[in-house]
């Protein structure tokens, strides 16, 4: 792969634009596996991001609502074996 400065530039700034502040749009809640095997509930909200563009990411809150204002974060989420 070519890394030259202009290539560079641009892809910083993709990066920079995924980790912009945001408004929560919507929620949701999902369960899985079901019920029966000790489900582990996670938290997925669309964002509008400052510059106009929406995304789904996992909101880490423990109680998100419409119109909350969210800045990106990394987690871990899951360790396997």
């Amino acid at each position: 792969m070519n890394y030259s400065a202009p290539i560079v530039h641009r892809t910083l700034e993709r990066e920079r634009e995924k980790l912009l502040p945001g408004v929560v749009v919507s929620f949701t809640i999902l369960m899985h596996p079901p019920a029966r095997f000790a489900p582990m509930p996670r938290t997925i909200g669309l964002v509008e991001l400052e510059n106009g563009r929406r995304v789904l990411a996992p909101l880490i809150t423990e109680a998100p609502y419409i119109g909350q204002e969210v800045r990106p974060r990394m987690r871990l989420s899951l360790v396997t074996e």
